[in-house]
């Protein structure tokens, strides 16, 4: 796909799928415009590297946007109380997350006239959570393709939705991404904890691809 200099607002966390999706962007010639979403109970360690990423790539500074109301699941439970259906989920599901991130988005798109968004979601994101599949992203653009929703056609890329976590590794070595910043893991602190799904995934994809 050639962007032919088109701006694209990049979903950006700072871990590895959206870091390659950032890298991708810019391959194919589009202008990225790094956004990054901040909630309660976001790590530090995921802010820190995405101001790491982007100054390593000689990106753009990120959109910075601030929405504390917002919590994971296991924080939203908690303040909820036993009646939650949170608590039988992921601790770390984001309830609604791509409706609300996605509409963010599409705000700056409108603003920077941006005919595309995209973020990292790949294989395994699909399975898991119903907002990142295929026919989600499909009802999606057709939203975004109807006049009423914005002034002008807006559509969401996915490049990555076919693809395993070593594909995007294997795309990561060719583009060259710093590696040594990305933070894939759930949990804040000076090191990853190695040991929560995020750790884990990113390690044996690592080793797959060696």
């Amino acid at each position: 796909m050639d962007l032919k200099n088109q701006k694209v607002i990049v979903l950006f966390s700072g871990g590895l799928d959206s870091t390659v999706a950032l890298y991708w962007v810019r391959a194919h010639r589009g202008n990225p415009i790094p956004l990054t979403i901040n909630y309660t109970g976001r790590p530090e360690a995921e802010k820190r590297a995405v101001h790491q990423i982007l100054e390593a790539g000689k990106f753009p500074k990120a959109i910075e946007v601030d929405i504390p109301f917002y919590k994971d699941a296991e924080s939203s439970a908690q303040e909820i109380g036993p009646a939650s259906p949170l608590h039988r989920v992921s601790p770390v599901y984001l309830p609604a997350k791509n409706i609300l991130f996605y509409a963010i988005a599409l705000y700056y798109a409108e603003l920077y006239s941006a005919p595309y968004l995209i973020g990292g979601h790949y294989k395994a994101d699909a399975k898991r959570f119903p907002d990142v599949s295929q026919e989600f992203f499909d009802r999606f653009n057709t939203l975004l393709q109807d006049v009423l929703a914005t002034l002008r056609n807006v559509r969401i890329l996915t490049p990555f939705l076919s693809y395993d976590k070593q594909k995007l590794i294997q795309l990561g070595h060719q583009y060259a991404i710093p590696f040594q910043f990305i933070w894939s893991c759930y949990h804040d602190g000076a090191d990853p904890c190695g040991m929560c799904e995020g750790c884990r995934e990113l390690h044996s994809a690592l080793l797959d691809k060696a």
